[in-house]
């Protein structure tokens, strides 16, 4: 049998998956969500939290430009937040993009871009495909954003024990 040695820079076990508290107010910093399509995945979530793990309804947004977007975009929800001319020009680039797609999709931008278009890219997708998928170097991930999931009711802290 072996037994794992964590080593870790802060006094903390956890790095950015803990919940911090502050005056009687919990923080999470890092993971917020905890979603699996792994049955035994979530049976393990279970079994450490019990009673302490709850299922919330999530709304997720992007403040961009001064507006909130809906995360899923929304397209009544987009085009009305950017105004009539940039509107204009996305459902312009979204139609030149699916009547005249690139034939190969080599990254993930170029899979975006495809069916989206490289305005809508630009806009909401851009700084996240490179952050994100660079980090992958380019392999190809399903992506499942969903608007039920799974979380500790004191946070994410509760996931990790100290040693």
């Amino acid at each position: 049998m072996h037994v794992p040695q964590v080593c870790e820079a802060p006094d903390m076990v956890g790095r950015i998956s803990r919940t911090e508290t502050h005056k009687g107010y919990r923080f999470d910093i890092g993971g917020h969500r905890f979603y699996t399509k792994v049955r035994e995945v979530e049976d393990i979530w279970h079994e450490v939290m019990g009673d302490d793990y709850i299922t919330v309804q999530g709304l997720s947004r992007i403040f961009y430009r001064n507006n909130f977007y809906g995360y899923l975009l929304r397209i009544f929800n987009a085009l009305g937040n950017i105004g009539p001319y940039e509107t204009y020009k996305t459902i312009g680039s979204f139609i030149k993009w699916t009547i005249q797609p690139k034939p190969q999709e080599d990254t993930f931008e170029e899979w975006v871009i495809n069916r989206f278009g490289r305005r809508l890219c630009m806009h909401f997708f851009h700084s996240y495909t490179k952050k994100v998928w660079n980090a992958f170097s380019g392999a190809y991930h399903t992506v499942c954003l969903i608007e039920e999931f799974q979380y500790p009711r004191p946070g994410p802290g509760m996931m990790r024990k100290p040693c």
